[in-house]
C-alpha cells in the first residue's frame, strides 16, 4: 500500500469508529490500462489490502468487512 494512503486511511478509521459501523464494503479501482483480468486481480488486491489495514487497527472483524 502507498505510504499517501495512510492519512487517509486514517480518517476513515475514525470515521468508522464515529459510526459504529455493523458492516463495511471496500471496492478496490483500476484504470483502464492492462486487461479486464489484471485489472480484477489488482483491484482485489487493493481492497484486501484496505480491509487488512482496517482488521489491523479497528476493532472491525474481517467478518464484517466485504471487499
Amino acid at each position: 500500500m502507498s505510504q499517501k494512503a495512510y492519512p487517509v486511511l486514517g480518517k476513515v478509521k475514525d470515521l468508522l469508529s464515529e459510526v459504529d459501523a455493523e458492516s463495511v464494503v471496500i471496492e478496490g479501482h483500476t484504470d483502464v490500462t492492462g486487461s479486464k483480468d489484471i485489472n480484477m486481480k489488482l483491484s482485489k488486491e487493493r481492497a484486501d489490502s484496505v480491509a487488512a489495514y482496517l482488521t489491523n487497527n479497528t476493532d472491525i472483524k474481517p467478518e464484517q468487512i466485504t471487499t
